[in-house]
């Protein structure tokens, strides 16, 4: 077994292991599909790595502050729904990137 891990990973910290998963497969442009803490992190690899993300599909709701709630909202506004409206914690979501 391995000992504690050295510091608290972050939502980020997680992104960025994707992110370099991705480049290390020098794949670079993919789609990006999360459940409940798999969906945040999706958005977050999806915010920061935008040219690389052509569909982004979340399914589930974790539990959010309402304050934390607005802030996935606001991240979630920079990808237009693919098809049809966009039902937040309603089954499966499609998100079509800007950059396609």
């Amino acid at each position: 077994m391995s000992g504690p891990p050295l510091h608290q990973y972050t939502i980020a910290d997680y992104a960025r292991c994707v992110v370099a998963f991705l480049d290390a497969l020098h794949i670079e442009r993919t789609s990006i599909f999360g459940r409940h803490t798999g969906r945040t992190i999706a958005l977050e690899v999806a915010a920061a790595h935008l040219q690389g993300v052509e569909k982004l599909i979340v399914y589930g709701v974790p539990y959010w502050e309402e304050e934390s709630d607005a802030e996935f909202e606001a991240r979630l506004k920079q990808f237009p729904p693919a098809r049809g409206q966009r039902t937040p914690g309603r089954g499966v979501e499609l998100y079509q990137s800007p950059a396609t």
